[in-house]
C-alpha cells in the first residue's frame, strides 16, 4: 500500500472518532485538527483553528495548569486534565484533555496529540446532583476518598461537607456494612451498579444514632463512584 493510501486511511480513521484530535507544536500552535475538533470549536473550516495557539482557546484561569501539562507533553510525558474552553464564536464548553506525546526527529517536529472530549453535559449533571435537595450524593475517587458531598448528603449524615471531603468513605459506613461496600466496589469494576443500604452507626458530628436508606452505587466514565441514596431515613418514615 502506498504512503498516500496509508495517509488517507489514517485521516479517515481520525475523522471518524467522536473526540477532537489536534496536532500541537512545542509553542502550543494547532497544526492540524480533525472534523469533530472543528465541531467542538464551532469552526467552519480548519483555517479558523489551525495556526492559532491552543492557549488562546483555554479559559484564562486554566492556562497555568494547561501550560504545565503542555510542558510535560513536550518532554514526552502524557497527561490529562479538565478545562473550560472558548470556541471561535466565544461559546464556553468543558473538555477533558489528554496529551499523547510523539517521538520527535527534530525540534521543529510536532510535540503531541491533544485529544479532547466534550464533558459539558457531565459537568451540568454533576452540578445538578450537587445542588439536589432530594438525593444525597457522595462521590469517591479510586482511593475511596470522598470528593463530592452535596447538601442532601449533609442532611442525611448530619455533618458538613467540610468534615467529610478528603476523608475515606469508611467514615460513613458502619463496620458491619464495609464488606458489602467492598463487594459492591468490585461489581462496579465490571460496570454494573450495586444496590444496598447506606447507613451509619452514628452521625460524625452529633453522635446521634444512625438510620438507613436504600442506596445505589454506580461508576461514571472517569472511574469515580457515587453513592446515590434517598433523603429520608427509614426511622423517619
Amino acid at each position: 500500500m502506498s504512503d498516500d493510501r496509508i495517509d488517507q486511511y489514517s485521516r479517515s480513521l481520525i475523522d471518524s472518532t467522536w473526540d477532537c484530535i489536534s496536532l500541537i507544536a512545542t509553542d502550543g500552535t494547532i497544526l492540524d485538527i480533525n472534523r469533530p475538533g472543528l465541531q467542538l470549536f464551532e469552526a467552519e473550516n480548519a483555517a479558523a483553528v489551525e495556526g492559532r495557539s491552543l492557549f488562546e482557546l483555554v479559559a484564562s484561569e486554566y492556562r497555568g495548569p494547561y501550560r504545565a501539562i503542555h510542558e510535560r507533553a513536550c518532554r514526552g510525558e502524557p497527561g490529562t486534565f479538565e478545562t473550560e474552553i472558548a470556541s471561535v464564536r466565544g461559546d464556553q464548553a468543558w473538555i477533558e484533555l489528554r496529551t499523547v506525546p510523539l517521538e520527535r526527529s527534530s525540534s521543529d517536529s510536532p510535540a503531541y496529540f491533544a485529544i479532547a472530549r466534550d464533558i459539558s453535559g457531565r459537568k451540568r449533571m454533576a452540578e445538578l446532583l450537587r445542588s439536589s435537595t432530594e438525593f444525597g450524593i457522595v462521590t469517591i475517587d479510586e482511593r475511596q476518598h470522598v470528593v463530592v458531598f452535596n447538601a442532601a448528603a449533609e442532611r442525611f449524615f448530619g455533618c458538613s461537607a467540610s468534615e467529610i471531603l478528603g476523608q475515606t468513605i469508611d467514615r460513613l459506613i458502619p463496620v458491619r456494612f464495609r464488606q458489602g461496600h467492598a463487594e459492591g466496589a468490585a461489581i462496579l469494576r465490571d460496570g454494573d451498579p450495586h444496590d444496598g443500604e447506606v447507613s451509619r452507626d452514628q452521625r460524625p458530628s452529633s453522635g446521634r444514632p444512625g438510620d438507613s436508606a436504600p442506596g445505589r452505587t454506580f461508576a461514571n466514565n472517569d472511574r469515580r463512584a457515587s453513592i446515590l441514596h434517598c433523603d429520608t431515613p427509614r426511622s423517619q418514615r
